[in-house]
C-alpha cells in the first residue's frame, strides 16, 4: 500500500510540469486531425469533436520519443481513432479519454475499471476547464491531479424552479411566460443569440434557425456590458455598480471564473484576432487585460489618466481612450512599455472610430463628427450630424453613425470627409446601440422603447429585417453554435 502511495506521489510530481502544457505535441495533434479534421484543440489542450464529445488528454510521466505516432491500445478494442473509442493509449504514452454525455445529460468518462497502468500514470491538464459534474470512476480519480469537478448548482446559469417560483414581479413573470418569437434570419443560420434587457438579470437565448425562444438563463445581477469571443465562446459580463467581472462559458452555459477588481470597470473591448479583452478601470488608473482563451487576467497596464471609454485599432497594436476626468483623448501603444500620449480635448464625446492614422470622434451635444490626426492631434475635418449621435461603427471606408433623437443612421464617407447618406429608421423610441456580429458585415440595432431590433446590412446600407420584441433590448451577443 505504501509503495502504491509513493508511486502516486511520484507520478503527480513528475507530471506536474507537463500537465500544464497548453498544447498537445505537434505529431500527436497531426495524427488526431487525420481522423477528425474538424476537431478543435482548446486552450487547455482538450480536443473538441464536431458532435460535441470531448477527448481529454492525459500527459504521461515519461514522454516517449517515437518516429511515428501509433495507437497502442484502445477500449473498446479497435485499430482506428475514427471509431471514437472511450480510451486511447498511444505509443508515446499519451492517453485520450473520451468525455461524453449520458442519457441523463451528465458528463462521463469510461466506467471500465480494467485499464492499462499507463492510463493511471497520466494526469489531466491542470488548467483544464472541467465539464460540470464529470463522472470519474474511482480507479481514475488519480488522473485529476489538483482539478476539482464543479457541481451544476455552483456554476450553472440555467433557471431552476426556485427562480420561477420566487418571481414576485408579476410583469416579469408574465413576460417570461409570453411567447417571444423571433422569425428565422437566413443570414444568421447556425448561430445562437443571447439577449438581455435593461431591467432584468435574465437572458433570453434564441436559435436563429428556429422561431421560438429556446429558454432563459440567469446572471448574478443586472448587466451593463457583455462582450463575447466567437472563437472560445467565452463572454465577459460587467454588472452595474459591481467590481467583479464574470467569465461565462456560452457553449456550456456556466460561470467559468470571477475576476475581482479594486474599482468598478467602466468599459470592455475585445481584440478578436488575439482574443484579448481590455477592461477600463478609471478609479484605479488601470487597463486590465483578460485572455479570452484561458479566461484569466494576464496583465495590468498602469496609466496616469483615468481611462473610461476604450477603442481598439483594427490591427490590435494600440488603443485610444477617453480620460473621464477631463474628456481628453489619449493614445496607448502596446509594446515593452506602455506610454499614453495626449491627442485632443473633446466635448461630450459619444464614440471614437479609428481609421489609419486618424480618429473620428462624435459629440452627442454638438451633433458633429470631428477628425483628428493620431500623429499630432491636429483637427483635420468636421461634419454636422443629425441629433444626438450616440453610437458608430466602421465598415470599409464608411462610418455608420446612429443618431438617437432623429432615428437616423448618418453614413460618413472617410475619403470625402462628409456625410453622404442618411438612412431613416422606423420611428418611435430611442435607438441607442449598434451591436456588432463577429465576422459579418451585419449589425443589430437596438434601443429603449422601440419594441424591436433592426437587422442591418452595412455592406449594402439597408435594413434586412425589423424584428418585433416584447422588451427593450440591452445587450445582444451572437455566436456560432
Amino acid at each position: 500500500m505504501f509503495k502504491r502511495f509513493l508511486s502516486v506521489l511520484t507520478i503527480l510530481f513528475v507530471c506536474a510540469g507537463s500537465a500544464m502544457a497548453t498544447n498537445l505535441p505537434n505529431d500527436l495533434w497531426d495524427y488526431i486531425q487525420k481522423s477528425f479534421p474538424d476537431a478543435k484543440q482548446r486552450f487547455d489542450s482538450v480536443v473538441e469533436l464536431k458532435n460535441g464529445n470531448l477527448y481529454i488528454p492525459l500527459a504521461p510521466a515519461i514522454l516517449e520519443q517515437v518516429e511515428n505516432i501509433e495507437i497502442e491500445w484502445t477500449y473498446p478494442k479497435t485499430t482506428t481513432l475514427k471509431s471514437k473509442p472511450e480510451v486511447v493509449v498511444f505509443n508515446n504514452n499519451y492517453v485520450l479519454l473520451k468525455a461524453f454525455k449520458t442519457k441523463e445529460g451528465n458528463w462521463s468518462l469510461t466506467q471500465n475499471e480494467n485499464l492499462p497502468f499507463k492510463v493511471r500514470l497520466g494526469i489531466m491538464p491542470q488548467d483544464m476547464l472541467v465539464p460540470i459534474g464529470l463522472q470519474v470512476p474511482e480507479s481514475l480519480k488519480v488522473v485529476l491531479g489538483d482539478l476539482v469537478v464543479p457541481n451544476k448548482s455552483d456554476v450553472s446559469i440555467e433557471l431552476d424552479e426556485s427562480d420561477l417560483s420566487s418571481d414576485k414581479d408579476k410583469k416579469t413573470a408574465q413576460r417570461r411566460n409570453m411567447v417571444r418569437s423571433v422569425k428565422p434570419i437566413p443570414e444568421l443560420k447556425n448561430k445562437k443569440m443571447f439577449v438581455s434587457n435593461y431591467d432584468s438579470k435574465f437572458i433570453s437565448v434564441y436559435d436563429l434557425d428556429k422561431s421560438d425562444a429556446l429558454y432563459e438563463l440567469k446572471l448574478n445581477g443586472l448587466p451593463y456590458k457583455i462582450i463575447s469571443s466567437n472563437s472560445s465562446k467565452f463572454a465577459l459580463v460587467a454588472y452595474f455598480g459591481g467590481k467583479d467581472v464574470e467569465v461565462i462559458d456560452l457553449k456550456n452555459e456556466r460561470i467559468v471564473s470571477t475576476i475581482s477588481f479594486n474599482s468598478i470597470p467602466k468599459d470592455i473591448v475585445l481584440d478578436e484576432e488575439k482574443n484579448l479583452a481590455y477592461i477600463a478601470l478609471p478609479n484605479s488608473n488601470l487597463i486590465s487585460v483578460v485572455d479570452m482563451n484561458s479566461a484569466k487576467l494576464v496583465k495590468e497596464i498602469k496609466v496616469s489618466q483615468a481611462p473610461d471609454k476604450l477603442f481598439l485599432s483594427d490591427n490590435g497594436e494600440f488603443l485610444v481612450f477617453i480620460d473621464n476626468k477631463g474628456q481628453k483623448l489619449y493614445k496607448l501603444e502596446f509594446g515593452e512599455e506602455y506610454v499614453s500620449r495626449y491627442i485632443a480635448d473633446l466635448i461630450n464625446p459619444s464614440k471614437v472610430v479609428i481609421y489609419g492614422n486618424s480618429v473620428f470622434v462624435t459629440s452627442r451635444t454638438e451633433n458633429k463628427i470631428t477628425k483628428y490626426s493620431l500623429e499630432n492631434g491636429e483637427r483635420e475635418a468636421e461634419a454636422l450630424l443629425h441629433q444626438k449621435p450616440i453610437d458608430a461603427i466602421l465598415s470599409g471606408d464608411k462610418i455608420f453613425i446612429l443618431c438617437a433623437t432623429s432615428s437616423v443612421l448618418d453614413v460618413y464617407d472617410i475619403s470625402k470627409n462628409k456625410v453622404v447618406q442618411e438612412i431613416r429608421l422606423p420611428q418611435g423610441g430611442f435607438y441607442s446601440k449598434i451591436n456588432k456580429i463577429s465576422n459579418m458585415e451585419n449589425v443589430i440595432i437596438t434601443g429603449i422603447k422601440v419594441d424591436k431590433f433592426i437587422f442591418f446590412d452595412l455592406a449594402n446600407a439597408k435594413i434586412i429585417k425589423e424584428q418585433p420584441f416584447l422588451f427593450d433590448v440591452g445587450n445582444v451577443v451572437v455566436v456560432d453554435k
